[in-house]
């Protein structure tokens, strides 16, 4: 199990120098975590993880796919599947609907597995040495340091020093805004809707999409952190960014959290599963990746996330820097292909 070091506290490994490069990774989600132990696994010693939140496990997440790629990968630092993997099945069903009836389904094998957040997170936090997490170590500046060395300036702390700063702080990254603030987040045209349902169907033991025109509505049973199953539901749906701004009163790049569900939230059965027609757009469903899972708190009931891009997940900058200014972080594609598509 991972010891933690004090929030303001800083880390040895960032303040004494040796033969071997400081490395500070901000964000301790699935990417920093992950590419600290490869760094572990080739020998590097000096890494720090920070993290904002000040506390394990704050967060939720909802379903998310791994493709083998990235199974292999967790694979080769010793994180096994069956840590992260409560249903091991492969199979999508996707389910047609017109004029609000089934109107057939096909069955096609997704090249992974699907899983939640907080178990990979889980598996691979209690797998960092002994003091590199380091929570409640919220960044808010990088500057060059006196030994020409990044310096990154914590708040409510004492700034540290690296020779290698990665940003692993997803979509709204620190790091996009500190190194290219140009780069705006936008629009992607349409919204998550996203809850869970504290039972399971007893016939949902595939992944399930049921896909009326302009639509998708996603299930799969969950593990939740008490060891209880629970399905987990997404509803993707056109929006305009008027007719956001009108229901939810935010904006499009924000990920909002919407009123508690009145009465069920759990989800219809697969004998009775078509949903209401998209009440506005008739528009198709714009291309590209569907969000990256949400992994804000929420109450039971439904939260929303909307589709924005660029979605930063790693950004990385060698310090002394020179040259020309680091190229843009490319757009990160969803291990989950869009939900209006064969998956």
């Amino acid at each position: 199990m991972t010891a933690l070091a004090h929030p303001h506290t800083a880390s040895p490994t960032l303040t004494t120098r040796d033969d071997q490069p400081a490395v500070a990774i901000v964000g301790a989600s699935i990417t920093g975590p992950t590419l600290a132990l490869l760094l572990h696994q080739a020998g590097l010693r000096n890494v720090t993880v920070l993290d904002a939140s000040t506390h394990l496990h704050t967060q939720a997440g909802g379903v998310i796919g791994l493709e083998h790629t990235a199974l292999d990968v967790l694979d080769s630092i010793g994180v096994p599947q069956r840590e992260f993997v409560p249903f091991t099945s492969e199979r999508v069903v996707a389910v047609k609907v017109a004029d609000r009836c089934e109107a057939g389904r096909t069955h096609t094998f997704y090249p992974g597995r699907s899983t939640v957040w907080h178990l990979i997170n889980t598996a691979l936090l209690q797998r960092l040495p002994e003091g590199w997490l380091r929570l409640g170590s919220r960044v808010h500046d990088l500057t060059t340091g006196p030994d020409s060395r990044a310096q990154l300036r914590i708040a409510d702390a004492d700034p540290i020093s690296a020779d290698l700063v990665v940003f692993a702080d997803g979509r709204r990254s620190i790091g996009r805004r500190l190194l290219d603030p140009d780069r705006k987040l936008r629009y992607g045209g349409y919204v998550a809707w996203r809850g869970q349902a504290p039972t399971v169907p007893q016939d949902l033991r595939d992944y399930t999409r049921i896909e009326p025109y302009g639509a998708g509505f996603h299930l799969f049973p969950i593990l939740r952190r008490d060891g209880s199953t629970a399905t987990d539901w997404t509803f993707y749906l056109n929006h305009s960014e008027q007719e956001l701004h009108a229901l939810l009163d935010a904006e499009p790049t924000r990920r909002t959290r919407s009123p508690r569900m009145p009465a069920s939230t759990s989800p219809p059965t697969h004998g009775n599963c078509c949903p209401p027609r998209p009440p506005t757009s008739s528009r198709p469903l714009p291309p590209g990746p569907p969000p990256p899972s949400s992994t804000s708190p929420r109450p039971s009931g439904w939260s929303t996330r909307s589709a924005a891009t660029p979605t930063p997940s790693c950004w990385a900058t060698r310090w002394p820097r020179s040259g020309p200014t680091p190229p843009a972080a490319p757009t990160t594609a969803s291990s989950r292909p869009p939900p209006w598509s064969p998956r």
